[in-house]
């Protein structure tokens, strides 16, 4: 096989990987505070001649787009938005996991969870719980949750120093590779949540767009394979035939 079928190939695998994540995004562009992916390659050079360099193209991984998607008012005191770097700190099963997620409500213990039923921490690691009979719940830009002139308690906001390093876990959450410090640029708003920021017209355009490229690539390798058997054929015959 000649390197042009082998270019052709990781061309294809490329596209089908930028098709995969471009569709993960068309399908979380109504998710809340979900950020838009996008693939990362990085150039393979190879020799198979001593005079020769085949460029290829390496799957390097993806990056997220962190810029803030519209904080959209809902009027639901429990759904909170945050404004700038940070994320909420939930407690799950397998240990502390952070979101901007703010799609909130209490259990039957009145702790104050997401929509997993996962308990948001405050600043010293604990559960918010909201005793029976609370009146309204006031939530500051600082996270403070009180009611009436009763406090209780501050949720926590916590920031990276790369949070492209954040690995993407089940039910929306991330899990960290470093401790997570303050966000001191961070506020909450209450009454409101962060929508995706996820384009969908920019999206679908880039889908066609890679649909044809795929496309494209295809109708090469088609033109080469025939080439190829074309020669064969012809190297093949006996002479005199």
């Amino acid at each position: 096989m000649e390197n042009s079928i082998y270019l052709g190939l990781g061309r294809q695998m490329v596209l089908r990987r930028e098709l995969e994540i471009v569709a993960n995004n068309v399908a979380n562009s109504d998710t809340t505070a979900y950020k838009s992916e996008q693939p990362v390659f990085k150039e393979y050079l190879s020799k198979p001649q001593p005079n020769e360099i085949v460029s290829y193209v390496l799957d390097y991984g993806k990056t997220r787009n962190m810029a803030e998607g519209r904080i959209r008012p809902t009027g639901n005191d429990f759904d909170l938005a945050i404004q700038g770097r940070g994320y909420f700190a939930v407690q799950t099963a397998a240990g502390e996991r952070y979101s901007r997620n703010g799609v909130l409500q209490l259990d039957a213990e009145g702790r104050l969870v997401n929509g997993n039923g996962q308990a948001v921490l405050d600043v010293q690691g604990r559960p918010i719980v909201v005793p029976p009979g609370t009146g309204k719940i006031d939530i500051a830009s600082d996270g403070s949750v009180t009611a009436g002139t009763q406090v209780l308690g501050q949720l926590r906001l916590a920031g990276f120093r790369n949070e492209q390093a954040l690995k993407p876990a089940a039910n929306g959450v991330f899990i960290a590779n470093e401790t997570p410090g303050p966000a001191p640029n961070a506020k909450v708003v209450q009454g409101a949540i962060e929508e995706s920021n996820v384009v969908p017209v920019h999206e679908i355009g880039r889908m066609i767009e890679i649909t044809r490229g795929y496309e494209q690539v295809q109708l090469m390798m088609d033109g080469e394979n025939n080439r190829l058997r074309d020669t064969v054929r012809r190297l093949g015959r006996a002479p005199g035939a």
